[in-house]
């Protein structure tokens, strides 16, 4: 994953600073801030993922992207074509445009294009070329249905997605939090010639509070359901018997929302049902945290009262990857796009919300509920402004 992750970073870090460079001197309104930090980080990881020639053959992608997202459970409950017609057409574009992407692949490959690392321009990620050689091995693979089991794979990306806008919105809409954040972020920030910023991962997976914030996230955003089945024997748990051969499903919000496996402050101030980073903080002995999670800013990870980062304590209760050998193999990822994305928005903007969006909640209908990271409610309207940074 590391040519792919170095892609990714490569592309977001120059949206954003170019957001950032359009916005100086000025105040930018976004409608919805879901759509300001999604539509950056999407077209990062599509142009990661898949090369530049999916977007650039197909403008609408990202659009119709977002559209088959929030109709998830129009197609998962079989609700006919009549009664949904934008959402099948959404699901119809989608489909076409993985395949014009990859004829225009096989059309143009060839092998001169790989670069050393596996990767090249037409297929992107030498996951997809492989897979395409893979399906067409196999009896009733073509072409229309390979490309249908890669638009899979490439909506997977929507859970770190949505995950990025929501640490934002956290960060945001506390401002002790949001200091803490900057305070820990501020040592790791460099600038290149042009005076943009960038920051080095490996500093970014030292930082507590940013990967406390990370954790919390998907600790109340995300909501799937895991499936298992026992093929060979019995399974016994607590005098619970569950037979081979029978479907298993949980979801994970029951475990992310026991309020006896979760730390919820010294006096049961902080409800499982909310924000709270200082789940997964551990300080010193002695120390109280706040509402944010942080007792003193601090930018020194070294100082003795600084806390440390830990999901040790709740092993089996935080699993929003799943759990196991078929836990997300995207997570290692999706970690490091999460905790880039939030560096560089809150880093270089200040942000007010709009409307009342600092109480926004989550949309917990069915039309997206159990698919993985949920959607607000509604839009986050906000005015955004661009920082001076030092660096």
């Amino acid at each position: 994953m590391a040519p792919f992750y170095k892609r990714f970073a490569e592309n977001v870090t120059q949206q954003v600073n170019l957001l950032h460079d359009r916005a100086e001197g000025e105040c930018i309104h976004r409608d919805d801030l879901m759509q300001m930090v999604g539509d950056a980080v999407t077209v990062s990881t599509l142009d990661a993922l898949c090369g530049p020639h999916l977007l650039r053959l197909n403008p609408d992608f990202l659009h119709d992207f977002w559209v088959f997202d929030r109709n998830l459970q129009t197609y998962l409950q079989g609700i006919p074509w009549l009664l949904a017609p934008m959402a099948y057409m959404a699901r119809k574009r989608v489909l076409k445009a993985v395949q014009i992407w990859q004829q225009h692949a096989r059309d143009n490959f060839d092998d001169s294009a790989i670069g050393p690392d596996g990767d090249d321009p037409f297929w992107g990620t030498s996951f997809f070329r492989e897979r395409h050689d893979m399906f067409l091995e196999m009896d009733g693979f073509d072409h229309e249905a390979i490309a249908s089991e890669d638009f899979g794979a490439i909506w997977a990306s929507r859970n770190s997605i949505t995950a990025a806008f929501w640490a934002i919105f956290e960060v945001y809409r506390d401002p002790k939090l949001l200091a803490s954040v900057r305070s820990e972020l501020e040592p790791c920030i460099q600038k290149d010639d042009n005076g943009h910023i960038h920051f080095d991962i490996n500093h970014l997976l030292r930082l507590p509070i940013l990967q406390a914030v990370y954790a919390e996230t998907l600790r109340l955003r995300m909501h799937f359901y895991i499936v298992r089945m026992p093929d060979r024997v019995d399974i016994n748990i607590r005098d619970w018997i569950i037979p081979r051969r029978k479907v298993i499903v949980a979801l994970t919000t029951v475990a992310h929302m026991d309020a006896t496996a979760w730390d919820t402050g010294a006096n049961n101030e902080h409800r499982v049902d909310q924000f709270w980073a200082g789940r997964f903080l551990r300080y010193p002995a002695g120390q109280r945290t706040d509402r944010s999670g942080v007792e003193k800013q601090t930018s020194d990870a070294t100082s003795p009262t600084a806390p440390t980062f830990s999901t040790k304590h709740v092993d089996g209760a935080w699993i929003p990857y799943g759990g196991g050998p078929r836990q997300c193999p995207g997570r290692h990822f999706a970690k490091r796009q999460i905790l880039l994305t939030t560096a560089l928005f809150v880093t270089l903007f200040d942000c007010d919300m709009l409307g009342g969006a600092e109480n926004m909640g989550e949309d917990f209908s069915l039309k997206g509920f159990g698919g993985g990271v949920s959607h607000p409610v509604g839009k986050v309207p906000v005015r955004m402004y661009a920082r001076g940074v030092s660096g």
